[in-house]
């Protein structure tokens, strides 16, 4: 239908719109067809159809180019349109053909006029007739939303038989017909998703609709739903969309609960920090979810695991560089995503930055060179690691010449590792500081760790350590997780072991990381048992006593000749621990 003067004028209203009749790229993209005068030659008509008209009017660009024609069989049309670009069968079932023009890469969608009856459920379940008689209006019927049921002709007159371009101006989402979300479910996550792109309202009675209708949305598979939820986030208003979300009750029929964590999306801007949020706040019913009905989204879910991984970050500088490295192999583009936290950012800058090798393969030494040094196969991999951790610590740099001269000091057979300890007065703690006042005594208490370090991964269990029938037991308080292992259980158990046995308590100190690194005790080996579930135990009951260590050993300043007495220790949950052990070994 033509444009009347009044028509016009109310067009011209729209804000940020232009006449289409008079300065439209629609219209101009209709009749650069080279099909076009062939199609109006028999009595055929053609028209734009979709959302280009929408996006036109709005202001916004448009790629796509869906075109309807009413007046010429789709067998015919077919005839015409093989002699200006290539023909594609897909979809012919359905009165579509998709064509290519000569000299193009992009498809272009050609219809005849079309109605659907629903016989089934989802976006398959129904029956299309395709009849090239039919006027366009009806083809406008089957539509989603009257914003999407406009059709523009090759002079740029407007059809609009549902009120679009009113909706439009007044930045309202209405369905077409109340069998719409019935029909299609996906056309209620679509109304969502328009209204949180357009900055439009989902008026109350299409509001009403979506909320008799949610549970439907079940019927859609999660890969569907799934671009909706893209094109919300990269597109438009998260926070608003998942506020309609949720307040639809839709968002409770895609998950399968209602969503009761933080409320606040603003910082979501990838679907992987939508994921993450609804996965943190929601807990193991949104990982089900998940896990069974999206499984296969390999790019979503490694980013999800990359940010769970930085919640362990915990300060500690080898430990979280470690943590990096398994962030950055799992997900390279981890930080495109909106959760990833500041500290995680500058822990990644400062890896990144400073190239600290990925894995391996990115040390500046190989296999074939530690052969060459002499190791055999079967000792390559521990060596591998303990480089690697040299290297994250800045103990050393990764360039080969300096990996070669640590990795034979460290594998250095010490005279007698033992001498330095035996010659410690019984039962007082000894404590070596990692700095350049006493670098003797650390090059020593190092050589004795690293030993019963390096034999512990190659005989997999303490029991095996040595031969004698002493053993050491190491304490790694750099490893901290959850309640035993915390730097003040570590020293307790210590010290409850120094107790029982007599033997001093060694600990490394590490002034680079101002804290305790390991804790070494000398126990029989007769009598060694594993003493962390006592101690657990006994932290947990000192903890509801208000009773537990004052001072956490982080917290402990660094100075010269320092030594236990300046950590406060509770000695009660030592002496505690020191005789249930007592009570163990009868």
């Amino acid at each position: 239908m033509n444009l009347s003067e009044s028509y016009k004028k109310r067009l011209s209203e729209l804000a940020g719109t232009k006449l289409l009749t008079e300065s439209s790229v629609v219209k101009d993209r209709l009749n650069a067809l080279t099909f076009k005068n062939d199609v109006e030659s028999i009595g055929g008509k053609l028209y734009a159809v979709g959302g280009i008209n929408r996006d036109e009017i709005l202001g916004k660009p448009s790629k796509d180019l869906d075109i309807l024609i009413t007046g010429v069989p789709l067998d015919r049309l077919e005839h015409i349109l093989v002699k200006h670009g290539k023909v594609k069968e897909v979809g012919k079932s359905f009165g579509i053909i998709k064509f290519v023009p000569f000299g193009e890469t992009e498809d272009i969608d050609i219809a005849i006029p079309r109605t659907e009856k629903s016989i089934g459920t989802g976006h398959q379940g129904f029956e299309v007739t395709s009849d090239h008689t039919l006027p366009i209006e009806d083809d406008l019927a089957r539509r989603d939303f009257s914003l999407n049921s406009l059709a523009q002709d090759s002079e740029g007159n407007i059809i609009d038989p549902f009120g679009g371009l009113e909706d439009i101006k007044n930045k309202i989402i209405r369905v077409t017909n109340e069998k719409s979300f019935g029909d299609d479910a996906l056309r209620m996550l679509r109304a969502v998703s328009f209204s949180a792109r357009f900055g439009f309202t989902i008026e109350p009675n299409t509001m009403t609709l979506i909320k008799m209708n949610a549970h439907k949305i079940k019927e859609i598979s999660p890969e569907r739903y799934l671009i909706e939820f893209d094109k919300i986030i990269k597109k438009g208003d998260i926070q608003y969309g998942m506020d309609v979300l949720i307040g639809s009750g839709l968002f409770k029929e895609m998950f399968g609960f209602d969503y009761v964590g933080d409320k606040n999306f603003s910082k979501v801007k990838i679907m992987a920090d939508l994921m993450y949020k609804l996965l943190e706040n929601s807990g193991n019913l949104a990982s089900s979810f998940y896990k069974n009905k999206w499984k296969g989204e390999t790019n979503v879910e490694n980013q999800i695991k990359a940010l769970e991984l930085q919640e362990k970050l915990t300060g500690d500088k080898l430990e979280d560089r470690k943590i990096v490295q398994k962030i950055l192999n799992i997900s390279p583009n981890i930080e495109d995503c909106g959760l990833l936290k500041d500290n995680t950012k500058t822990i990644i800058k400062i890896f990144v930055d400073n190239s600290y090798p990925l894995n391996i393969k990115n040390l500046d030494i190989n296999g074939n060179d530690l052969m060459a040094m002499g190791f055999k196969k079967e000792e390559i991999g521990k060596n591998n690691i303990l480089i690697m951790q040299a290297v994250l610590s800045d103990e050393i740099p990764n360039k080969k010449e300096d990996i070669m001269k640590f990795i034979e000091e460290i594998n250095k057979k010490p005279e007698n590792p033992e001498q330095n300890i035996e010659n410690e007065p019984s039962g007082k703690p000894s404590v070596y500081l990692d700095s350049k006042d006493n670098i003797n005594s650390i090059t020593e208490a190092r050589k004795v760790v690293r030993n019963i370090l390096l034999e512990f991964e190659k005989n997999k269990t303490l029991k095996s350590i040595l031969d004698s029938d002493e053993a050491y037991l190491i304490l790694d308080s750099s490893k901290a997780t959850g309640t035993m292992w915390t730097q003040g259980g570590c020293a307790i158990l210590a010290f409850a072991l120094s107790k029982v046995y007599g033997y001093p308590v060694y600990v490394i100190y590490d002034n680079g990381f101002n804290q305790a690194d390991h804790f070494v005790v000398k126990t029989p080996r007769n009598t060694f048992v594993d003493y962390r579930g006592e101690t657990k135990d006994i932290i947990n009951k000192f903890k509801e006593d208000e009773m537990l260590w004052k001072k956490d050993f982080s917290l402990v300043p660094y100075k010269t000749g320092m030594n236990m007495s300046d950590i406060v220790i509770d000695e009660k949950a030592s002496d505690k621990l020191a005789e249930l052990i007592k009570n163990k070994m009868k």
